[in-house]
């Protein structure tokens, strides 16, 4: 995932593994300028999970496959 940084740039992100709705991730020392310290502060990233309200037929038996091997 590619996240806008404050100073016109992108930073590339890792989404970790089973991100969950409203979950916050820290990027330290990427955010605003901190004053005299000449540090940076931090960006919170939000994440909004879409779950689609319809699926497809094949979606459908994609999903009901992973549910019998138990995921």
């Amino acid at each position: 995932m590619v996240v806008p940084k404050v100073d016109g740039k992108e930073l590339k992100v890792k989404v970790p593994a089973g991100i969950q709705q409203q979950a916050k991730l820290r990027l330290k020392g990427h955010g605003l300028p901190a004053g005299k310290t000449g540090g940076r502060g931090d960006i919170y990233v939000k994440f909004k999970v879409d779950i689609p309200k319809k699926l497809t037929d094949e979606q459908e038996k994609l999903i009901q496959e992973l549910a019998d091997k138990g995921l």
